[in-house]
């Protein structure tokens, strides 16, 4: 049996990196049907009729909300989950709705693990970050940590996010990013 996963999310990145972590997570069979926001503002201000369409039309078994919190306090990522799980309720589903807020952004997860992004750029030598959460613009990291002799990164999160997510060893993401627990757990139980 295949299990029909929503996804809310900015972006496609995002969610093709959710995808292939799923894939990582789960031997379950799954299917994908997303919902593109195309910023966080909208994530919040539409989700409940968003939510209500990835189950009532696409008749999804779960819905996951994916949303960057853009900064690292943690009080402000708790204000947003809060605000997020009050528009679950709202959307009176019996479906399971789990929010999932990675701090700073989703690229932090893929910052935990310094050979999966080297992986996929082969010639380029990543440094390790034990605390990938705190660094204020995950993703500009990454494009400054590519960067060859001609001071130009080959990354872009459209087409790389995915191939080094695919590469990620999910125990350095779960140990160095506290916000990918949430996520891992909630897969982990399909």
């Amino acid at each position: 049996m295949s299990i029909k996963i929503g996804v809310i999310a900015e972006n496609d990145s995002d969610v093709e990196v959710v995808k292939a972590l799923i894939g990582k997570i789960t031997n379950t069979k799954f299917g994908i049907y997303k919902v593109l926001a195309k910023s966080s503002g909208n994530i919040t201000t539409k989700c409940i009729r968003w939510i209500k369409y990835l189950v009532d039309i696409k008749d999804s078994n779960i819905v996951l909300i994916v949303r960057d919190s853009d900064t690292g306090d943690y009080k402000k990522v708790n204000e947003i989950r809060s605000e997020l799980e009050a528009k679950a309720i709202a959307a009176q589903q019996k479906r399971k709705v789990s929010i999932i807020i990675p701090v700073q952004e989703i690229e932090a997860w893929l910052l935990a693990d310094e050979k999966a992004i080297g992986g996929t750029f082969s010639s380029i030598a990543i440094k390790p970050y034990l605390h990938p959460e705190t660094i204020p613009n995950p993703k500009e990291e990454i494009v400054r940590q590519t960067k060859g002799t001609n001071s130009k990164s080959p990354y872009s999160n459209k087409t790389h996010n995915k191939l080094i997510a695919e590469k990620l060893d999910l125990d350095k993401v779960y140990k160095k990013c506290p916000s990918f627990a949430p996520f891992y757990d909630v897969v982990s139980s399909l």
